[in-house]
């Protein structure tokens, strides 16, 4: 059974290329649309991974495939936040790690160079959290342990209680990027 990684992902630009980017980035579903990272790939093509060839697949190589997800590149309980012309925000789950690869990799496709990717996540059974945020070239991370700034307590009718340290690194990222759930 995998931990599960909480992402929460932004991305920011100009109106056309912000939306000729959600056009290729989203694939249809019995549920409705499903947001698919792997439409992303370093040559600067759109193409789902499902229907790629095998001579392109070892190509790009299992690194590619995974865009920095540690097993099974999937999505899980994705909720978009936000979607306005210029802006896409949304939050889901992935197994293990965050998808801190594919957004190094989204900006520098030349039809995608004006955009800005950010991605906030937490992983509170691996214990860590960060950021990564990419616009022209430039990258910052974030990266920390989240150690004793996070416990749970169970009370005396066995609910399990969240207690966070605020005053810490990791409760100032929690407040900043108003994480509720912390993976795990």
């Amino acid at each position: 059974m995998p931990n599960w990684c909480v992402n929460k992902v932004i991305v920011e630009g100009p109106e056309e290329m912000l939306s000729e980017f959600l056009k290729c980035s989203f694939e249809e579903e019995k549920e409705g649309k499903l947001f698919v990272f792997e439409a992303v790939d370093p040559k600067g093509k759109w193409e789902n991974t499902k229907h790629l060839n095998s001579e392109l697949k070892e190509m790009l190589g299992e690194e590619w495939m995974s865009w920095g997800v540690t097993c099974n590149p999937y999505v899980f309980e994705q909720e978009i936040i936000e979607q306005t012309p210029t802006r896409f925000y949304i939050e889901f789950k992935t197994r293990w790690s965050p998808p801190c690869r594919w957004a190094e990799n989204v900006i520098v496709q030349e039809r995608f160079k004006d955009l800005k990717v950010t991605v906030a996540y937490c992983e509170a059974g691996m214990d860590f959290y960060g950021s990564i945020s990419v616009r022209k070239g430039e990258i910052q991370k974030v990266h920390g342990e989240i150690g004793e700034s996070l416990k749970y307590i169970e009370d005396e009718n066995n609910k399990i209680e969240q207690v966070i340290h605020w005053d810490t690194p990791f409760g100032e990222f929690v407040k900043k990027w108003e994480f509720i759930d912390f993976g795990g």
